[in-house]
């Protein structure tokens, strides 16, 4: 599929390996989405960061993305939105990048496919794939640019949860909300949510059940979702 219609604005992603997947959506649709100035690593086709748009009402957004030919298509996107004027997109390495902002939000979808094999596609596997340390890069990262009251938000594997959170916490960046993801009732979560900070908090943990056992679409996912989907019928 080379564009993703959305409500309010469509993504084109021929250019990009990884297309938009429920994973983005999600946190794009989860993160609290601040006031203020917000960062979205690695932002592929910038469906994220165009969330974020969407739901704030002055933010100037970030993205940042290491794929030259996908940064240039999420530019392309941010162009044909109606928030161009609020939406940037850096195409450099966040591991690398010399910058001394700090944010009141840093979002990523982050590549979590450790120890996956490689495709025949060098850009998706670039995507999709984390080096071993790139997770504590990130961490580092986000320690270091959050602002003393900001919010760093994740979608990852839910078997990958509790390293990352440990990782965090020893940054200094606090578990404040979990929210595990089960596709179907009754499965066992396949993703989960994290929301951290370096004020430390009471963390808060939830379940969300996109489907039902007659795999429709439960409301608490409706009501998370709609915004964006154009159809949600199913």
């Amino acid at each position: 599929m080379s564009s993703f219609a959305f409500k309010q604005f469509t993504i084109q992603q021929d250019q990009c390996a990884m297309k938009v997947g429920t994973d983005a959506v999600l946190l794009g649709a989860w993160a609290e989405a601040r006031e203020g100035c917000l960062l979205d690593v690695g932002t592929g086709t910038g469906v994220i960061a165009l969330m974020l748009a969407q739901r704030t009402a002055g933010s100037r957004i970030y993205g940042i993305e290491i794929d030259t030919a996908a940064a240039a298509q999420a530019g392309r996107n941010i162009e044909a939105s109606p928030w161009s004027d609020r939406v940037t997109v850096i195409n450099e390495d966040v591991c690398r990048w010399d910058n001394r902002v700090k944010y009141d939000e840093i979002v990523s979808n982050p590549p979590f496919y450790v120890n996956s094999p490689a495709s025949s596609s060098l850009q998706r596997d670039t995507a999709r794939k984390s080096s071993a340390d790139f997770f504590a890069s990130l961490i580092g990262f986000a320690a270091q640019h959050l602002k003393d009251d900001g919010v760093f938000e994740v979608i990852l594997p839910e078997n990958e949860k509790d390293d990352f959170i440990f990782k965090c916490w020893e940054n200094n960046l606090f578990l404040m909300n979990q929210m595990l993801v089960c596709t179907r009732q009754g499965k066992k979560p396949k993703r989960a949510l994290l929301r951290f900070s370096p004020v430390r908090s009471v963390a808060q943990y939830g379940t969300l059940v996109m489907t039902d056992a007659n795999n429709v679409y439960t409301e608490d996912y409706r009501r998370l979702t709609a915004d964006f989907y154009l159809n949600m019928n199913s």
